[in-house]
């Protein structure tokens, strides 16, 4: 089942994460050298955009193929015309 606000699985938000300068405490809590700090369960909770959002980072935009001829972006503000050889 697809689901367009819940796409990065939870490993895929850890890596992020652990990426950003994030380590994981005994009690399952994030915590940054800046003195940000976020449970995993909320993490978890958050859609992908809340969370991109949260660690300050833009949004990566997937190409995705869904069988048909045609390609979609996930994101309909894109204005950027795309060509396909």
């Amino acid at each position: 089942m697809f689901n367009l606000f819940y796409q990065l699985n939870p490993a895929e938000r850890r890596r992020i994460l652990a990426d950003a300068g994030f380590k994981r405490n005994d009690m399952r809590i994030w915590e940054h050298s800046d003195g940000r700090a976020v449970g995993e369960g909320v993490i978890r909770a958050l859609t992908d955009e809340a969370f991109y959002r949260y660690l300050g980072i833009d949004r990566q935009f997937v190409v995705q193929d869904d069988g048909d001829s045609i390609l979609e972006i996930d994101d309909p503000s894109a204005d950027t015309p795309m060509t396909i050889n």
